[in-house]
């Protein structure tokens, strides 16, 4: 009958980490492959034919291409060599990795120079900017958040920019600087003020008259 294999990926005191087998975390790159850093051992071969039967990796996938921690990655077997037909490949095994999310970057970013006094923070946006390395089948939106330090008439008054990601791959991605960037490029000018409805008696002559 054919024999059996298995992978025995068990550390043992004194080896090197590569003699055991696991996955490599990537960074979120859009299929489900994964990189299996090393098969581990080939347990099951007759000792005169371990030089002729050899593990490969057929594949190794993760459940889904979405960032997440621990995540399972399937891996099925093959062997080959010169006396593999005498064996049976081992079964698949099930491991864990991490897929962290992808650095992306946002530029071209353009607000109002100035705004008439309104009592809001808010600064207008000409353009929100554009997305770098975003993969063309995902969707990720970008909405910009431009504050003001204050809502006070001002010269040269400091403008925080904050981008949110939205979307339905948006976790996959992460700005490299989560912190709010601040501009010192607009000001807020007076807003003119004018009368309306004011009860203006018509002019008349003296008549010693209060009236």
């Amino acid at each position: 009958y054919i024999k059996r294999l298995f992978i025995d990926r068990s550390y043992v005191e004194g080896e090197h980490p590569e003699d055991y087998s696991f996955i490599q975390s990537k960074v979120y790159d859009n299929p489900t492959y994964a990189m299996m850093a090393n098969i581990g051992r080939l347990q099951g071969v007759l000792p005169g034919d371990s030089s002729t039967v050899l593990p490969d990796v057929v594949s190794a996938n993760f459940d889904d291409k979405n960032v997440g921690e621990n995540k399972p990655v399937n891996i099925v077997f093959n062997i080959h060599g010169i006396n593999a037909h005498n064996y049976a490949a081992p079964l698949p095994m099930t491991l864990y990795a991490d897929i962290t999310p992808k650095p992306i970057t946002i530029d071209s970013v353009e607000i109002t120079p100035s705004k008439i006094y309104n009592g809001s923070r808010l600064c207008p946006i000409v353009r929100a900017g554009v997305l770098n390395g975003v993969y063309p089948e995902d969707t990720v939106t970008n909405t910009v958040l431009a504050l003001y330090d204050n809502a006070n008439v001002g010269e040269n008054k400091p403008v925080t920019i904050e981008h949110v990601l939205g979307g339905p791959q948006f976790n996959n991605y992460m700005l490299p600087d989560t912190e709010a960037v601040p501009y010192d490029v607009s000001t807020i000018p007076p807003a003119h003020l004018t009368a309306s409805g004011a009860d203006v008696k018509k002019v008349k002559q003296f008549n010693g008259d209060d009236t």
